[in-house]
């Protein structure tokens, strides 16, 4: 939730939790016409309400590291009304609903990886209610570790993760059970040792170059890892040191993958052509 102007100053007469995010701005309708996307002022609910608080204990989840503490999930609850005290009368009769509701989860994202649940009953919306628990372990244990951790410039270090798992996670080549080992992989490639999540995932991390029945996710991991490397340092374009580092190291993967007959070499052709671009661009401004 976010609005471009001004807080809104205001009150509340509910009882949200010490914790809860309040956010209050002027509710717009937005529309498409002639193919091109408009907005305008809701004048029948002219305010959106928005609370951010804890899932409440009638939904059944672990907690998660997030704000830079083991916590309950948390979740959005929103209302609109002619004013804002109405606005969050709305809100609140749907946070009282949620909370007595006796809950019938069905996955949103038909899958596993994500696992987002939506309440048939309530309708509350809850991120990863079914999402895989090794991959749960796997992303908040590492967020734990790496906190405001920085990669490359001023990059976090869980940005270059939540990118390498979201890649694994849509890749049409992977298996479904491919997909959970090595996004655990890419959550826990960067902890050293320190963070362990199940045997498969182990042995990916350990070797690069195994029996055949892991080859393949060995070299997947690295393909991730480096595709990302050179996104985000082509964006930068301040570190070409480091650009022509892993480059090289992209280029030996790549002939790897070639011999392999791996899809995903084709894609990193492509980034390596890239980064070959931005170093010679450098070059000859020198």
């Amino acid at each position: 939730m976010y609005s471009k102007k001004t807080e809104i100053e205001y009150s509340s007469s509910k009882d949200w939790g010490e914790d809860a995010i309040v956010k209050i701005k002027e509710s717009e309708i937005n529309y498409l016409k002639y193919k091109n996307l408009y907005s305008k002022k809701d004048n029948k609910d002219k305010y959106l309400f928005a609370a951010n608080v804890q899932i409440p204990e009638s939904i059944n989840l672990p907690n998660i590291f997030i704000f830079e503490k083991w916590q309950r999930p948390r979740i959005w609850i929103t209302g609109r009304g002619k004013k804002i005290e109405i606005a969050e009368d709305d809100a609140y009769d749907n946070f009282r609903k949620i909370k007595s509701c006796n809950h019938d989860f069905y996955n949103e994202s038909q899958n596993d990886l994500v696992g987002d649940g939506i309440c048939r009953k309530c309708k509350v919306f809850v991120q990863e209610y079914f999402i895989n628990q090794d991959i749960r372990k796997s992303k908040y244990e590492s967020l734990e570790l790496h906190k405001d951790d920085i990669f490359f410039g001023k990059i976090p270090l869980k940005n270059h993760l939540y990118s390498m798992t979201q890649e694994a996670a849509y890749d049409i080549n992977l298996k479904p059970n491919e997909k959970v080992d090595l996004m655990c992989a890419g959550w826990l490639h960067h902890s050293n040792g320190q963070l362990h999540s199940n045997d498969c995932v182990e042995n990916i991390l350990k070797y690069f170059y195994l029996e055949p029945k892991k080859m393949y996710e060995s070299l997947i991991l690295q393909y991730y890892d480096l595709v990302d490397n050179i996104k985000i340092l082509v964006q930068l374009n301040n570190d070409h040191e480091n650009l022509n580092k892993i480059n090289e190291n992209a280029k030996v993967l790549l002939r790897e993958m070639e011999q392999k007959g791996l899809p995903n070499a084709y894609f990193l052709q492509s980034w390596i052509l890239m980064a070959d671009q931005t170093l010679l661009i450098s070059a000859n401004n020198f």
